[in-house]
């Protein structure tokens, strides 16, 4: 027997401490080997990833959104807005410059003293304006402050006015009057009393023809204002009762009073022939016409008009000139 050199040599095992992979942190059994990628393969895993991933986002049902898409947005966009102008413009057109809501006619609803033709004749300025040729006497143009002063204006008496749509071309007016007690006079000014001696509104001069009330001049000459005490409520009182008075018991008629003072104590009467009766607020009016007529048709009446005055101030007396 004899021992030779073999042809190749052994490789020597390798031999592997088990106490270093102890001090490691765990057995060798539980080490996680990484397996060498080939070439390409992780390229291609990467790509099986993407088209994964792709797959699952159109599955998922995401909208995906491309700038090529935004000329057809813009365009929708632009065809709405298109519309909703020309809806906007026709809608406009069709409420406030259409003949279907014009105003055809202003009614006057109730009992008043206002007549239909003074009220058309009140909201006819309003109802003929027009602006760059087109037309404001609309349902929804006219406005209602604008009627109501155009009424107030036109008639004193009225102190509130309700205006009422009545669609698509009728509006319906109802006014409520004031009480009038008397017409003042004063200077140039003249204005409605009501029943406290107040002045509640400014009047005219027809006034002084149409109101069938007491016309109380103001011989101190002093203005007045809306709100203002003109007067007294017992100089209105008396100044009926001395109406009531004339109206049964005597054949002349009176004309107007005077006040001396807006709050003396004395009214005068002026009758229709010009004759100036002076009466005490003092005495009963009712004493003081008796008082007037007897001496009317037992002295006076052949001379009545030719009269300057006749003062029954003092109490059982009467003075004439």
């Amino acid at each position: 027997f004899s021992s030779s050199k073999p042809k190749s040599p052994i490789r020597a095992a390798k031999v592997v401490d088990l106490r270093k992979v102890v001090r490691n942190g765990a057995p060798a059994s539980a080490r996680r080997v990484t397996p060498k990628r080939r070439p390409g393969q992780g390229v291609l895993r990467s790509a099986g990833r993407s088209q994964s991933s792709r797959r699952a986002a159109r599955s998922s049902g995401k909208p995906r959104f491309s700038l090529a898409s935004l000329p057809s947005l813009k365009l929708r966009a632009g065809a709405l807005s298109a519309l909703l102008v020309v809806l906007v413009g026709g809608l406009s057109y069709g409420l406030f410059f259409s003949s279907f809501f014009r105003v055809e006619r202003v009614v006057l609803r109730g009992q008043h003293r206002m007549s239909q033709t003074e009220l058309r004749l009140a909201t006819a300025p309003l109802l003929e304006r027009t602006v760059l040729g087109v037309p404001l006497n609309n349902m929804f143009l006219l406005s209602d402050t604008a009627l109501e002063e155009a009424v107030r204006e036109a008639n004193p008496r009225v102190s509130d006015v309700v205006i009422t749509r009545k669609y698509p071309n009728v509006i319906a007016f109802d006014v409520a009057e004031r009480n009038i007690a008397a017409v003042w006079v004063s200077g140039d000014q003249i204005v409605f009393l009501d029943a406290e001696g107040r002045v509640c509104c400014d009047a005219s001069v027809d006034a002084l023809l149409e109101e069938q009330v007491p016309q109380l001049i103001d011989l101190s000459v002093r203005r007045v204002a809306v709100g203002d005490e003109a007067t007294l409520p017992r100089h209105l009182n008396y100044a009926n009762q001395l109406q009531d008075l004339f109206d049964r018991t005597l054949p002349m008629q009176i004309a107007r009073f005077e006040l001396p003072s807006a709050k003396g104590p004395e009214i005068h009467v002026i009758t229709a022939e010009g004759v100036k009766l002076l009466f005490s607020l003092e005495l009963p009016a009712e004493q003081q016409v008796k008082i007037f007529e007897t001496v009317f048709r037992e002295e006076i009446q052949d001379q009545y008009e030719s009269l300057q005055y006749v003062d029954l101030r003092v109490d059982g007396y009467a003075y004439y000139q």
